[in-house]
């Protein structure tokens, strides 16, 4: 009998502690998952043009119009803004980019 209630409180225990830890470990997660959420402006800011150009013409568009789609309909702050400015000049041949000094696209874009 003494064998016994051993035994059981020896699984309970084991119960406990895998029930614990399967707690944590998912409340861990959640957290993280929470925290990896990036606004849009946030994503076209953190995206790296230098390593990780557009292949195609079509997506270098298609990566412009989520910037311009940020300049109006999201809300962002003055860093953002010049970080925003400097991707879009980033997809711009050079031509283009001589043609449109950072200022001058900026106040462009803000007015």
């Amino acid at each position: 009998m003494k064998k016994t209630g051993i035994v059981i409180l020896t699984i309970a225990l084991i119960a406990a502690i895998c029930g614990s830890f399967y707690v944590v470990n998912d409340k861990s997660k959640r957290a993280n998952q929470k925290e990896k959420v990036l606004t849009e402006v946030q994503r076209i800011t953190t995206k790296d043009l230098d390593k990780n150009y557009p292949q195609t013409p079509r997506e270098v568009v298609k990566f412009y119009n989520r910037i311009v789609k940020c300049y109006y309909g999201m809300q962002y702050s003055d860093e953002e803004l010049d970080v925003l400015t400097d991707q879009a000049l980033k997809l711009f041949d050079d031509e283009l980019a001589a043609n449109n000094p950072k200022d001058t696209y900026k106040q462009s874009v803000t007015a």
